[in-house]
């Protein structure tokens, strides 16, 4: 590895190796607002969070085995960007742009507080998946996901019928205007009847490579689209790479796709990153990737973090059966807000709700 100046950064890198900025020591509130008036610290996201610190990680060129860590100050890290070579010395200026830049909500507008997102059975009666969307939203979910088995095997004409009724009908409510309908599929014909329907948010986008005709009409079109880890797109196997090293192959994996959905046509403002937890991933992997969560800003877009307790953070603890892993996924969505994380996917939202607004006016950000 390179020599170290005294902070620890490398005094000289090669030009083939990846740097990585993890923001550190987040503060908020009146906290916040003193480091900003000294200019010791910057805006995280364009948000209520601030930084004056990374840890930076560099990955020698010979692969991932070489990674090095280092902590220093913004100060200290953009001194050292000025005396890398070009290609390291932009990468890493667009990098730190990205992490203080800011966020577009899911809808539009400025994404100035975190949101909780939450899902709506459309597999069955239209009449109840509308139901159940208005008691999501009176328990005070932000975003709707209209989820369902829509791309069975009766094809795409049987999930439109599905899909159809419950969008038009929760956007046909005056009580839910506020909020965000969001819909997943990977199919191309329910995807131009959400977007008709009223929806704004695609997730569920398949690898961009494998789907022009979906990235176009993505971008024809004004939603913002969610892209979500799992450990099969990196080629990855189970046992592959250690779990230390996995945060930085979900940043690289979901750095190829944001590059895929811009030469498509679809803004990086209009894109929201999920690293995945749970899908294809052990348990130590999603400890990982919660620990190292403030990577993610480094991508300059929205941090989406499903909480669900029957999966994502839930696996985290097997000895628990579904309905006892609350506790533990509200233990990870708190981290998660502590991150920055900007939007949490739960199920049971009145005590997720509960929790952001009471973690809102402990850190001083309620209104």
């Amino acid at each position: 590895m390179p020599a170290a100046a005294g902070n620890g950064l490398p005094v000289t890198l090669a030009e083939t190796a990846r740097i990585y900025l993890r923001p550190v020591g987040l503060a908020c509130g009146n906290t916040a607002e003193k480091f900003l008036a000294a200019g010791q610290a910057k805006r995280l996201a364009g948000g209520p969070w601030v930084f004056a610190a990374c840890e930076v990680a560099v990955r020698a060129p010979e692969g991932i085995e070489g990674i090095r860590r280092a902590v220093a100050s913004l100060a200290e890290i953009e001194a050292w960007v000025d005396r890398l070579a070009p290609r390291l010395r932009d990468g890493l200026s667009a990098q730190l742009g990205r992490l203080t830049g800011p966020r577009v909500a899911p809808g539009g507008g400025p994404l100035e507080r975190p949101l909780i997102m939450s899902v709506v059975d459309a597999s069955s009666d239209p009449e109840a998946a509308v139901a159940q969307g208005r008691h999501l939203a009176a328990a005070g979910a932000d975003i709707l996901e209209i989820g369902g088995e829509f791309e069975s095997t009766a094809g795409s004409t049987l999930g439109v019928a599905r899909l159809r009724p419950v969008l038009q009908g929760l956007a046909a409510d005056p009580s839910l205007r506020r909020l965000v309908l969001s819909i997943d599929t990977r199919d191309l014909e329910i995807l131009a009847e959400g977007l008709t329907a009223g929806a704004t948010v695609i997730n569920s986008l398949p690898a961009p490579a494998g789907s022009p005709r979906i990235l176009a009409a993505i971008a024809e079109s004004e939603a913002q689209v969610v892209l979500t880890h799992g450990r099969s797109e990196s080629g990855a196997t189970s046992h592959d790479p250690r779990p230390a090293d996995t945060p930085f192959e979900v940043f690289d994996v979901l750095e190829t796709r944001i590059d895929a959905c811009v030469a498509a046509g679809i803004p990086r403002a209009r894109l929201i990153v999920d690293p995945g937890l749970g899908f294809g991933k052990r348990a130590e992997d999603d400890l990982a990737i919660l620990r190292t969560l403030a990577l993610y800003h480094g991508l300059g877009c929205p941090i989406l973090l499903d909480v669900a307790r029957e999966d994502a953070a839930g696996e985290l603890d097997r000895a628990f059966p579904p309905r006892g892993r609350l506790p533990g996924s509200l233990a990870a969505a708190v981290h998660a807000l502590d991150q920055g994380v900007q939007i949490l996917k739960v199920r049971d939202v009145a005590d997720f709700r509960q929790a952001l607004d009471l973690w809102r006016r402990l850190t001083g950000l309620a209104e």
